[in-house]
């Protein structure tokens, strides 16, 4: 579905039977032209009597890949070309720490634009650390949202800054919003990871006992009064993404008291969930059936071991994923948010990681090649070269959401276009209840990514499909017996082959870009690899 400026884009077809090819050619547009490359000249016929195109990329953009018959009828494949995902990624917390983050003198000190009382606001700051754990370390960058999670989140969302005393921040004062607390416990988490020199106003300690106990309020319901709280602590959300990891520094810090507590609800979430399946009452979410529901309760259950479960809430993951001819149209369908099938980049890519859980717990490839499909289309939010949609970005803004459907009746002018959730504030209603305060297309923006760079952002898998060696997120050559892999991912660092039984890891801050694949395992080349950070 996507291919890396400076890579290829690699197609593999048949012909109808009794059929010709008559042409080939690549579509793309440069400044407002159309441009038409012919492509015949790479077609190769395989030994099994399909054919092959293997097409060099240079440049960024929309493309669409052309087949004409000789009986004048024609078929099309739209893919993305990208700049390579490192870039995107670092381009956003550049751009997150440059022109986002409010100082001191600031009306909200501390805080990162667009401001918001829901938690999802807080992605952004998780994606920054995520990216300063796993890449070069910026401490300017850390430095920042150190700042805004002590001097802003933690007197915003709790009163005095106490955990068990969460602010009302909604309905003027009436209630407050259990699933934001997951992104809290994120950031504090993260925070938690760094070396105690690279943080300037707790210790690591103290962060990561922060995030247990702002996820003990996140998932006891005696801890709340009103029964809305209560509900929602039952809900899964975000807080699937570090949740074993937490458990397990928790008791390797020994800090028996919070994993013990903790561990104890999140066995009973996951117990519920168990005994709730047959209902799928982990598919509901405040906006009923919901990919934010069986999503996370789908990757809940594989962390588990509950696998037939899994399976249950598995097959809406893969109904949910969309299957086209058009990157653009392959998102999990979250319509909801624009009452049109569009992609959204938080649940997409959410979504997308569940279901790449599901696939390392399942070990079914329908699973892994869902996740891809589902993951591209969120880097089309963060896109400043799309040219193919009428709101343009600069280099690492972002835009949430992308109305796929050409027109959307509900709202045509948002039809094939990029926006952000907050223009459904005018409409009245839940959505100004929901959007009111929220301003910027990028505000529930950040989360995604850092799903992302857990999963495919370190991650490359080959599997066999119809006896023949296939790649998830990077490019494959076959060189006689032996495959060259090249990853796409942002941080490369491991390769799988579970149906070879072979895996391979870099050692801890090493990125390794290119392996080989020989003899039944995996052979790291002595260049390719970027050492220890």
């Amino acid at each position: 579905p996507a291919a890396v400026a400076g890579g290829t884009f690699q197609a593999l077809f048949r012909l109808p039977e009794a059929r010709k090819l008559r042409a080939v050619w690549v579509e793309s547009s440069e400044g407002g032209q159309l441009l038409r490359a012919d492509a015949a000249g790479l077609v190769k016929r395989t030994d099994n009597g399909a054919f092959e195109l293997v097409v060099p990329m240079a440049e960024p953009g929309e493309r669409k890949l052309v087949f004409e018959l000789d009986n004048g009828k024609t078929d099309f494949v739209v893919f993305n070309v990208m700049e390579p995902v490192k870039e995107i990624i670092e381009a956003r917390t550049d751009y997150i720490c440059r022109n986002l983050y409010q100082d001191e003198n600031a009306e909200a000190p501390h805080a990162f634009l667009p401001l918001s009382n829901q938690g999802e606001s807080l992605g952004k700051l998780n994606l920054v650390l995520m990216k300063n754990l796993m890449g070069d370390c910026d401490a300017d960058q850390v430095r920042k949202v150190e700042n805004s999670a002590v001097f802003y989140m933690k007197t915003k969302w709790f009163e005095n800054g106490d955990f068990y005393r969460p602010a009302k921040l909604y309905g003027d004062g009436g209630f407050y919003r259990i699933i934001d607390f997951d992104y809290v416990a994120h950031v504090y988490y993260l925070l938690s990871k760094f070396q105690a020199g690279r943080l300037s106003h707790a210790r690591p300690d103290d962060y990561l006992k922060w995030a247990a106990e702002v996820m003990i309020v996140r998932l006891d319901a005696n801890l709340h009064e009103d029964d809305r709280e209560k509900k929602e602590t039952q809900m899964l959300g975000v807080y699937i993404l570090f949740i074993k990891d937490l458990l397990q520094d928790l008791a390797r810090h020994g800090m028996s008291g919070l994993h013990e507590r903790l561990s104890r609800l999140w066995k009973e979430a996951g117990e519920r969930l168990r005994l709730e399946t047959g209902q799928y009452k982990g598919a509901v979410t405040e906006h009923f059936y919901d990919n934010a529901g069986f999503g996370p309760t789908c990757e809940a259950l594989c962390l588990l071991g509950y696998r037939q479960e899994a399976k249950r809430y598995g097959a809406l993951l893969l109904a949910n994923i969309g299957f086209s001819n058009d990157f653009r149209a392959q998102n999990p369908d979250r319509w909801w948010e624009s009452l049109s099938y569009m992609i959204h980049s938080l649940w997409g890519g959410m979504v997308s990681a569940s279901a790449l859980v599901a696939y390392e717990h399942l070990r079914d490839p329908e699973y892994l090649k869902a996740a891809y499909r589902a993951a591209v289309p969120v880097f089309y939010c963060y896109d400043w070269h799309a040219s193919a949609t009428n709101k343009k970005l600069e280099r690492g803004q972002a835009a949430s959401t992308y109305s796929v459907a050409g027109p959307n009746l509900n709202r045509p002018d948002l039809s094939r276009n990029r926006f952000g959730q907050s223009v459904f504030a005018e409409d009245g209603g839940l959505f100004a209840e929901l959007f009111g305060n929220a301003s910027g297309d990028d505000w529930d923006m950040g989360e995604e990514l850092a799903a992302y760079l857990a999963g495919f952002g370190t991650k490359t898998y080959l599997y066999y499909q119809d006896g023949e060696v296939r790649c998830v997120n990077g490019e494959i050559v076959k060189r006689g017996d032996r495959y060259e892999v090249t990853s796409y991912a942002a941080y490369p660092s491991e390769f799988h082959f579970y149906d070879a039984n072979s895996s391979f890891q870099a050692a801890p801050g090493e990125e390794v870009r290119t392996v080989v694949f020989e003899d039944g395992r995996f052979i790291r080349p002595l260049l390719n690899v970027k050492g220890n950070k």
